[in-house]
């Protein structure tokens, strides 16, 4: 994007120039001749920095560091006209959803892969870029003769919650797996309250049995392998009944499992097994019905992309106070108060 016109512009930067020379002029194969010399007095690696600033995703940034003009006419055409679009979206101040959401194509790689199971953050990613993908198809939605070329991105997608809605009935908003995603997990999560309660009940017993002995260490309590442990001093061990899982590092407390919560610690184990396994389950019916989207899921990945593409064009467009030049067919071009937007 090119400023066309600049009011109040530094009259030392503004110029005009009308040039015959065959590697500075715009024609069917825009910048035909663009040398290492050619980007140094442009300065053009500062602008791939500038842009690589506003990129969101890694893509996009990888666009940024290898950007160079382009040698066709009719893209360089599509991807200004694309940006003017976008630009003129956000000067008037029309709705539109922030797209600068992370790609998915490690979701769409596992996809790809027989019998492979996505995780739970997976899942969540997938559900962000469908979400925002369902935002942009509304928010362009009757607009195909306002913004022909930001609506032609949008051919291979559309607004849909069959990736939302089985992924909704699995996740809660914080991204945990429900209990109600299946009745064998309700059964157990109401197992792991009932054990859970009865080992807190039976260790607050010899808690205060062990305090009122004089046993406990200054700390009272703590955890080891996800097990609630007596502080005893190391003098008292022998007389607290129990299994003695680590001892601090000077030797001076003993941490104790109560021998009445062994039992009830092996069988939360059991339950924190028969969880993971029920969750890999679920996950593994739900990656399965995901599946059957990848095409939809692979267009999603495209779109993401290119929104984020233009987005960072339109954020440098914006901070230079650029616009759309006027294009010419033929050799050579004429600038108009047109001053070095990085001086």
């Amino acid at each position: 994007m090119h400023p066309e016109s600049n009011k109040g512009t530094n009259p030392k930067k503004t110029q005009k120039l009308r040039t015959k020379s065959s590697q500075h002029v715009w024609s069917g194969d825009y910048m035909g001749a663009f040398d290492t010399q050619t980007s140094r007095d442009l300065e053009f690696n500062a602008i791939r920095t500038l842009l690589l600033g506003y990129c969101h995703n890694p893509t996009a940034q990888e666009r940024a560091q290898t950007l160079k003009p382009f040698r066709n006419r009719k893209r360089m055409v599509r991807a200004l006209e694309e940006t003017k679009e976008f630009l003129q979206i956000r000067r008037e101040s029309i709705p539109f959803p922030a797209v600068g959401c992370d790609e998915i194509h490690r979701e769409i790689e596992r996809l790809n892969i027989r019998e492979s199971v996505l995780s739970e953050p997976q899942f969540m990613r997938l559900r962000v870029a469908s979400e925002t993908i369902n935002d942009v198809v509304a928010a362009l939605q009757g607009r195909d003769s306002i913004n022909p070329r930001l609506f032609y991105l949008l051919r291979n997608v559309k607004a849909t919650t069959e990736l939302i809605d089985p992924i909704d009935k699995v996740f809660d908003a914080k991204g945990n797996v429900r209990s109600n995603a299946s009745a064998k997990l309700v059964t157990i999560r109401e197992d792991m309250i009932r054990v859970r309660r009865s080992i807190n009940r039976q260790f607050i017993k010899s808690l205060k049995d062990c305090a009122e002995r004089g046993w406990l260490a200054d700390t009272k309590e703590g955890f080891i392998n996800d097990r609630r442990v007596l502080s005893i001093n190391s003098t008292h061990k022998r007389k607290v009944p129990g299994t003695v899982l680590g001892q601090s590092n000077n030797g001076s407390i003993t941490f104790i499992e109560p021998a009445v919560n062994i039992s009830l610690n092996f069988e939360m184990e059991m339950l924190r097994d028969d969880e993971r396994k029920e969750i890999l389950r679920i996950l593994r019916d739900l990656t399965q019905g995901i599946r059957k989207h990848l095409p939809l899921i692979k267009a999603y990945q495209i779109l993401l992309v290119e929104l984020d593409w233009i987005r960072a064009k339109v954020q440098l467009a914006q901070e230079m106070g650029g616009d759309l030049p006027g294009l010419r067919t033929e050799s050579g071009f004429h600038l108009i108060q047109a001053y070095h937007p990085l001086l």
